[in-house]
């Protein structure tokens, strides 16, 4: 979905935020959080006692609900005409939810004071406080956000209570079981959701979902977004920058690195992202399939011109894999490559196919070479019509395609 953070997600752990929504390196840059310590202390709304119940059935992920309470009852009391003091302003960021928004951001976390100042900045108009010129543009946008997600109350409000439904929270889990190694994921998550910054984060097992995310995002789509941040979360193998690695190790990390981007784009539903057009950030956010494929398209043929060689025995040493890496960095090649090998995958086989592969890189591999030779021949041009947008993708060249392989198969992976 949405995100701040470098494309190489595998070197974030459970305590750091990520914004994963778009898995793009727009907004999704990173998103989400959660943990025992995260419930809310409160005695919990019918929402919460909802998302409890669905817990007693066997779905250790609960949503939480209070920030939002105690930010929108600030709001009505500003709205009411009563001036608000510093504990009513800094009321939701002092909530569990609160609390690990704050230091998800690590190492800048923002005292409570200034959190308490995005609250009044986001109702200036009704304060009747007029906002310098040069406003910070952390105010700004935290202010801006905040108030997307107050004049969205009603729907905000609506999607909650859905959210809430044991079936809704207890088939995201499964899901997450499902691509996710069970014994991975932790006893209990937590789904909290606030307004911040136009993101979802993840941190100590909360996820944190921004609001205005939700409002303008949909149900569906802030769960494929959550999804897949917790299969990076807890399922994608932490790696290094595959451009700080040299010669096999660098284009090894590299495949590995596609395929962690491309499963991950593939859960969140990449080319279906969409946002309503009223929200102030995301209305920005347009995903082209057809630029996707054109990416792939390029990549593929950048590895099967310059991999063979240097995964032969005289270029071994050599710094071309290097380069090979930042291209791909660059051009957002591995994920773009990734995504549409996963698609492939999905769409001429089936997602349980892709669900069986994705566990090892060299299944991944496996997988996508069976599944491009199913996409016709001669390849129709990225975008054409009456053809799914991967069709343009083929399969890697066989001598790379078994060189690639070794090369997995050496580091098991």
């Amino acid at each position: 979905m949405i995100s701040s953070r470098s494309v190489f997600h595998n070197e974030t752990g459970r305590g750091r935020g990520v914004m994963a929504a778009l898995g793009l390196a727009l907004l999704i840059s990173g998103m989400l959080w959660g943990a025992a310590a995260c419930r809310d202390k409160e005695q919990p709304s019918a929402t919460v006692a909802t998302a409890a119940d669905g817990r007693e059935t066997g779905c250790p992920l609960v949503l939480d609900t209070a920030a939002w309470r105690r930010f929108t009852a600030t709001g009505d009391l500003i709205n009411s005409g009563r001036k608000p003091g510093p504990q009513e302003l800094q009321a939701m960021a002092m909530t569990p939810a609160g609390q690990a928004w704050r230091h998800s951001m690590a190492p800048q976390v923002p005292p409570l004071l200034r959190c308490g100042n995005w609250v009044a900045a986001s109702f200036a108009d009704v304060l009747g406080n007029t906002l310098p010129g040069k406003l910070n543009k952390d105010r700004r946008a935290m202010a801006t956000s905040y108030r997307y997600s107050y004049d969205h109350r009603a729907r905000i409000d609506s999607l909650l209570m859905r959210l809430a439904a044991p079936e809704v929270l207890c088939g995201l889990h499964d899901r997450m079981r499902a691509w996710i190694d069970p014994d991975s994921l932790p006893a209990l998550m937590v789904l909290a959701c606030l307004p911040a910054r136009p993101e979802i984060r993840v941190q100590a097992d909360t996820f944190l979902v921004d609001t205005g995310v939700l409002a303008a995002g949909g149900i569906e789509q802030t769960l494929d977004q959550t999804l897949s941040l917790a299969y990076r979360t807890y399922q994608a193998p932490r790696i290094p920058d595959p451009s700080t690695l040299t010669g096999p190790d660098a284009i090894a990390t590299a495949l590995v690195l596609m395929r962690n981007e491309g499963v991950a784009a593939y859960l969140e539903g990449r080319a279906k992202t969409y946002f309503r057009r009223d929200h102030p950030k995301l209305r920005k956010v347009v995903i082209v399939p057809q630029g996707i494929a054109y990416t792939a398209v390029h990549t593929l043929a950048l590895a099967n011109s310059t991999l063979p060689e240097l995964l032969s025995g005289a270029q071994k040493d050599s710094t071309g894999a290097v380069e090979f890496a930042r291209t791909l960095t660059a051009s957002s090649g591995y994920s773009k490559l990734g995504y549409a090998m996963a698609a492939t995958i999905a769409g001429n086989l089936g997602e349980e196919r892709l669900r069986r592969a994705a566990p090892t890189a060299a299944g991944f591999f496996a997988a996508y070479q069976e599944a491009a030779a199913k996409n016709p021949v001669p390849s129709p041009l990225p975008g054409a019509k009456g053809y799914p947008w991967y069709a343009s993708l083929r399969p890697f060249d066989e001598g790379l395609y078994r060189q690639l392989q070794e090369l997995l198969a050496n580091r098991k992976l």
